[in-house]
């Protein structure tokens, strides 16, 4: 199938611009819309090749660079609107406007890897999205990364963070191969790490609004993922934030599928992971979207574990 895929720039509530590039194959009917959020430092090219699968199965996909990062940075490191906070409360949030605007897209799903799957519920509109598969999103607290992992982590934000802040005035991360953070970036990473609550920069709590988000979320994490996402960080943030939420959570060895190692982003890369692991995520959102829930079956993922949210989102009924 041919797939087109042409760069959008998109102008936030608060007068940001951020870079998108739109995939697109035969939509459905219903210009169904997958928005992939990136993690931490990453660049949406990483995430390129798993747009291009679910463009050919009939999804509008957007990809983006959050601001501050690859095609979205404009040299701001210093300007306290480039935060974790805006990532969700409006360029998620724009990207979301502009599906529902322009494409008049009926069902808008997000994929959130790693901080993408925390920031969801930071959007205005949230309630427009219609269900989530978050691949190694977690809930950071240090405490939550078992030992002598927990003690690396909680170096990094309580020391080597603050003092970059302190030197730099940002994070230099390009040595790990990601993009730089802005200040305001790194002070919300090292906030929410250090702390078990969700706090903004006036140390006003939003953990209020993971309990309102209601989606369907389909929970991944990885068992050589230590250093970024262990199980336990996944599970808090997925049973103990997300709790009124439906949600299917599977703990995945590179082993079951003879790999050597998935870790924390070989799940968007084809030549690591099998493309039949992402049939079983099309396959949820197919049934999710347009039921029977009753007949959903995993086929690759293994042992998927069910947990029934509070309230039945109006999807899945």
């Amino acid at each position: 199938m041919n797939i087109s895929q042409y760069g959008l720039t998109l102008m936030t509530e608060d007068d940001v611009s951020i870079k998108v590039n739109h995939f697109r194959g035969n939509p459905t009917p219903d210009n169904r819309t997958m928005i992939v959020l990136p993690a931490t430092g990453a660049r949406q090219e990483r995430y390129f090749n798993f747009a291009r699968f679910f463009a050919e199965h009939g999804w509008h996909v957007f990809t983006l660079d959050y601001r501050g990062m690859g095609e979205s940075n404009v040299s701001a490191l210093f300007d306290m609107r480039y935060s974790m906070v805006s990532w969700g409360r409006y360029d998620l949030d724009c990207c979301i406007r502009w599906a529902k605007d322009h494409l008049m897209a009926q069902r808008i799903v997000v994929t959130g890897h790693s901080i993408g799957g925390q920031i969801i519920p930071l959007a205005k509109h949230f309630q427009d999205i219609d269900a989530v598969l978050a691949v190694a999103a977690q809930k950071g607290y240090w405490k939550n990364w078992p030992a002598p992992h927990k003690w690396v982590v909680a170096a990094f934000f309580k020391v080597y963070m603050p003092l970059c802040l302190k030197i730099h005035g940002y994070v230099p991360l390009k040595w790990f191969g990601l993009d730089d953070l802005p200040r305001a970036v790194a002070q919300d990473y090292i906030r929410w790490t250090t702390c078990i609550d969700y706090l903004d920069r006036d140390d006003n709590s939003f953990v209020d609004r993971f309990e309102q988000f209601t989606a369907p979320i389909l929970s991944l994490s990885f068992t050589d993922d230590l250093n970024y996402a262990p199980e336990r960080t996944v599970d808090d943030l997925a049973f103990n934030y997300y709790k009124n939420a439906s949600v299917w959570r599977s703990h995945v060895s590179p082993h079951y599928y003879a790999l050597s190692a998935i870790g924390h982003s070989g799940f968007f890369d084809p030549k690591v992971m099998p493309i039949s692991a992402w049939d079983d995520v099309r396959n949820w959102l197919d049934t999710i979207l347009y039921g029977p829930v009753e007949k959903l079956t995993f086929k690759s993922l293994p042992a998927v574990y069910f947990r029934p949210g509070t309230v039945t989102n109006q999807s899945v009924a």
